[in-house]
């Protein structure tokens, strides 16, 4: 609701066109690094005071960053697409900046040399931080009456020795027809790698009532927050009421973390009140949300409970141009999960790196599969090459700081038209079918000039285009050889099942020695394309 209320009365139509046209000059420019050097100032910024603050409603007597937490939060509620949609006008324009930010992030902006509107902005700010306080009652009156309900109701499941898939979307469970078909899904993956787990829980209710079975593990739906016994509840209630209007006093004194933290401090007393029995051994994330690490995972990992985050991607970008230097630290500076899945060992020392992450435990399992196909593939070639690219999304959907920013492949229209292209003219040429595969379905957010694009690849005769819904996986196992543009995930899947796996850069913008590419070779003009196919086909 309060972003809807923020789009009618701080947007206007031309902001689109304007952030637009900023990005553009800026990439030009070749001055993309500035913004990002904005944001790590931003997400290093610490809010000192909260962990002196001894009426800080976290709790201190279990191991916990409390300026971190809040610190996380922050970064998640505000830094997202308005702010750098209003951060990029505000520069085109020379306007005043009027977002809702902490003081400490305007006094950081002002310092720099944005027009800010401070006064508006920390106005803005005390009423998001009110509006999150106020919205925790609701959640809070929803449970208890959820709770007691639940109290009459003689199944009560126990969670003992299961693992809990917290936020997954409806694309990683299949549908019902799909139920006996292997589908290369996140569960599949984790019942390879932990076959002795017998239940594995998870929070869509799209699937509430479907059972699902790999092998001897059966997957069901749950809800995450366990509920409590009948004192407990009570105390938990009425506690919570007293740290409602504790909050909202706290909040007019200045000191507005309680509030904005309140309802997750909520959950936290849930977990902390609940018998062991109500609780899974493992608790599964995936980098989706990856920047934000619950409040009440804290009092689950004091009683012995595996927090996870698992990496469905490598979420690799190039080094960037300017500088040579990877921004892996930019973008994941303060994440502090005490455990990582990841793919392989340099993934896992980027982490390693983070200030937040270094004594973390890593395990490195190669490709982690995530989501499922709903439908079967289309009867397919024998032999046939796989290509899969990544499309720019329109600026009005999406815009972000990312490296790829810096060499222009977000505009450049130019490198999905070559990757594509030639890929397929030398198919055609030595008499090889093609799939493509674009990364995802995007609907509305697709660019006029790609979608022109596809159409006009159709005259080819060797072309065949897939929908974006079926599982990368799926496809790759039935390739010759894999091509994608740097750096997609697939090209490691690929390695992973002993494809021919490489990545093609048409217009040579990447380094061709980048460590993300791992030993994967990138090739970077149509001849040495034709030569690899032609030899490894």
């Amino acid at each position: 609701m309060i972003s809807a209320i923020y789009k009618i009365f701080f947007t206007s139509k031309n902001d689109d066109k304007i952030v637009n046209k900023k990005i553009r000059e800026i990439c030009k420019q070749k001055k993309y690094f500035e913004i990002r050097k904005l944001f790590k100032d931003l997400k290093n910024i610490n809010f000192n005071i909260i962990n002196n603050d001894k009426y800080c409603i976290i709790d201190n007597n279990i191991n916990i960053n409390k300026e971190l937490i809040v610190r996380q939060l922050v970064i998640e509620s505000t830094l997202g697409q308005f702010f750098f949609k209003k951060l990029i006008i505000s520069k085109a324009t020379s306007k005043p900046l009027i977002h809702p930010l902490p003081k400490e992030y305007l006094n950081c902006l002002k310092a720099i040399g944005y027009n800010v509107s401070f006064f508006r902005s920390l106005i803005l700010w005390y009423l998001f931080v009110t509006y999150r306080c106020l919205n925790s009652i609701p959640f809070l009156f929803y449970f208890f009456f959820k709770n007691l309900v639940y109290l009459n109701n003689k199944k009560i499941k126990h969670f003992n020795n299961s693992v809990f898939f917290v936020d997954l979307n409806n694309k990683n469970l299949p549908n019902e027809n799909f139920l006996e078909e292997p589908s290369n899904n996140i569960f599949e993956w984790y019942r390879a790698n932990y076959n002795y787990v017998k239940t594995i829980y998870h929070n869509l209710e799209k699937f509430k009532n479907i059972k699902y079975n790999i092998f001897e593990t059966n997957i069901y739906y749950n809800n995450l927050i366990p509920y409590l016994k009948f004192k407990k509840l009570i105390t938990l209630f009425f506690y919570s009421l007293l740290l409602f209007f504790y909050s909202l006093f706290t909040l007019f004194i200045g000191k507005w973390w309680n509030a904005i933290i309140l309802k997750d401090k909520f959950t936290y007393l849930i977990f902390k009140y609940a018998d062991d029995i109500m609780l899974s051994n493992d608790y599964l994330f995936s980098n989706s949300s990856i920047n934000y690490r619950p409040l009440w995972t804290y009092v689950l990992e004091s009683r012995n409970k595996n927090i996870i985050m698992y990496f469905y991607s490598v979420s690799d970008q190039p080094l960037c141009p300017s500088l040579n230097t990877s921004t892996f630290n930019i973008n994941f500076p303060n994440i502090n999960w005490p455990i990582y899945y990841c793919w392989d060992k340099f993934q896992s020392n980027q982490i390693k790196q983070l200030k937040y992450s270094k004594n973390s435990k890593f395990y490195e399992f190669g490709s982690i599969y995530f989501e499922s196909n709903h439908k079967n593939l289309p009867k397919l070639p024998n032999k046939f090459i796989a290509v899969f690219d990544f499309e720019p999304h329109k600026t009005e959907f999406y815009v972000g700081y990312g490296t790829y920013y810096d060499l222009g492949y977000n505009f450049n229209k130019e490198i999905s038209n070559r990757l594509l292209s030639d890929v397929i003219e030398i198919a055609d040429k030595l008499n090889i079918k093609v799939i493509h595969k674009a990364k995802r379905d995007i609907g509305s957010k697709r660019t006029k000039s790609y979608s022109e694009l596809l159409n006009n690849l159709t005259k080819y005769k060797n072309y065949i285009s897939l929908n974006p819904s079926y599982n990368a996986y799926s496809i790759i196992q039935k390739s010759t050889i894999v091509i994608s543009q740097p750096f997609t995930s697939t090209a490691l899947m690929s390695k992973s099942v002993n494809k021919n796996s490489i990545y093609y850069d048409p217009l040579a913008l990447i380094n061709k020695f980048d460590p993300a590419k791992r030993d994967i070779v990138i090739i970077q003009s149509k001849k040495n394309l034709y030569n690899y196919i032609k030899n490894n086909y």
